[in-house]
């Protein structure tokens, strides 16, 4: 049987998303889906981590926004929520926050002025605080006694210092200090309308949009209003040691390797993202290929790209048993170190950039739930064609641009590592 003829493939257009403005100036983005009844509404705010006085501050100031307001008490608002088979969602990244609701179009009208509610007068209530925090303290326990986490965020405190906000982890202590009068005071300092951009996906319609206007544009609403300007960041202050090892009980211990990079925005990035996917960044890589699949030394390795607004890092990490974890180490080095002197084949590089440029056409395909990536774009001033371009840029990737990437950014023998396990 002939084998089939194989194409390339890619994309030359993302999504059309129509631009408007409320009566009040907040930005309200549009993205029509066919076929829905379903309508997905995003409220972005710049307010993050990097704006909180204290840990945990931003991250359950916007976990809870949705647990009581001044018109609705806990059970309430619940039950208001249930009944019109709606959903909310928060997020908290590296670039900012944001409230979601889910619901269906012909509920919108019913669901709008309970999100003004929810968004602009939430009271956190003291019951949902109290149990949102003993979970969180309970969740935070197990992680701090799980391997891979230890050995990940001790590899983050090496890369960058304790101090940067990259490496801001909450401790015990702080799940014991954190009060409902921190929340409010970061809703109250940075929720609000001179700071918002809403994205309506779905099933959108002028009446639809008129109902956000009237409920979000016909006024400026929040206590401050917070004008976003670009956070000052520290410069990183990495540890003088190399490797550090942890002493943890367990059959298994967790290995995290890595290093700084360039920026998102450095113009040798999408070079970088190649040789990070051809090292480590699929299930055929490099990594997987020779320490998984060939030597059987762990069920799973990975090498990928940690971005946030100030660096990127490489981070690698695996586990393995206890008297394998000196030999993972030297294959990986080796790894890396084969992509210095060898060219990548064009048979295996084409693999990588087709699992690369398939992943992106699924990941913005239009679907409730792409504002979330369009809005990171955004966030980080990248237009929304950007992927295209990068598109573009990984299909002309060359087997010389990989090895001249390595040799130029890969660090094997300076890369810091933190082992997690029976070190003994």
């Amino acid at each position: 049987m002939k084998q089939p003829e194989i194409h390339t493939f890619g994309f030359n257009h993302i999504v059309d998303v129509e631009n408007r403005l409320l009566d009040n100036g907040v930005a309200l983005q549009l993205i029509p889906l066919e076929d829905t009844q379903v309508v997905v509404i995003d409220f972005y705010f710049h307010a993050c981590k990097w704006h909180q006085r204290r840990s945990l501050q931003a991250y359950s100031s916007v976990a809870l926004i949705h647990t009581s307001t001044d018109e609705y008490d806990a059970d309430t608002l619940a039950q208001v929520i249930d009944y019109n088979g709606a959903s909310i969602y928060t997020r908290t990244g590296f670039l900012g926050t944001s409230v979601t609701l889910v619901c269906l179009s012909k509920n919108l009208k019913a669901m709008l002025p309970v999100m003004k509610s929810i968004i602009t007068q939430p009271t956190y209530d003291k019951r949902r605080f109290e149990t949102f925090i003993e979970k969180e303290k309970q969740e935070h326990s197990i992680m701090r006694k799980d391997v891979n986490s230890v050995a990940f965020l001790n590899l983050l405190n090496m890369l960058y210092g304790k101090t940067h906000p990259s490496t801001s982890f909450a401790e015990k202590e702080d799940y014991n200090t954190l009060t409902r009068e921190d929340l409010l005071e970061f809703h109250d300092n940075y929720i609000c309308s001179s700071d918002c951009r809403i994205w309506m996906t779905g099933d959108i319609s002028e009446e639809n949009i008129q109902l956000v206007n009237t409920y979000f544009g016909s006024h400026k609403w929040g206590k401050n209003q917070y004008v976003y300007q670009t956070p000052h960041w520290p410069e990183v202050n990495p540890s003088k040691e190399k490797v550090l090892r942890i002493n943890m009980e367990g059959v298994q211990s967790a290995i995290a390797m890595g290093q700084l990079l360039p920026r998102w925005d450095h113009p040798d990035f999408t070079h970088i993202m190649v040789a990070t996917t051809l090292l480590g960044g699929y299930f055929g890589s490099r990594l997987m290929s020779n320490i998984r699949e060939e030597k059987g030394l762990t069920y799973g390795i990975q090498a990928s790209l940690r971005r946030t607004l100030s660096e990127t890092s490489l981070i690698i990490s695996t586990a393995t048993a206890n008297e394998n974890v000196e030999q993972v180490v030297e294959e990986v080095k080796k790894e890396i170190v084969r992509m210095k002197t060898e060219k990548v084949g064009e048979d295996e590089l084409t693999r990588v950039k087709n699992y690369m440029i398939g992943y992106a056409c699924r990941t913005y395909e239009p679907r409730p739930g792409l504002s979330n990536l369009l809005m990171d774009l955004y966030m980080m001033g990248k237009p929304y064609d950007d992927v295209i371009t990068e598109n573009k840029m990984v299909r002309e990737t060359s087997a010389d641009d990989i090895i001249e990437t390595v040799n130029r950014y890969f660090d094997v023998e300076n890369m810091k590592m933190c082992v997690a396990g029976n070190n003994q």
